[in-house]
């Protein structure tokens, strides 16, 4: 999950569909309550 949220804070749309790919739970929560849609979506990615 840090990885995915660190590739998300970094804009890096290759490491992220690698993770995806490879089955990251893209609905999995950090300790906020913040999916990855809603860290990519604050940084204005989305």
């Amino acid at each position: 999950m840090i990885e995915l949220l660190e590739a998300i804070k970094n804009n890096d749309f290759e490491r992220v569909k690698v993770f995806i790919s490879n089955g990251a739970d893209v609905n999995i929560k950090n300790r906020y309550g913040n999916t990855p849609l809603n860290t990519a979506s604050g940084f204005g990615y989305f």
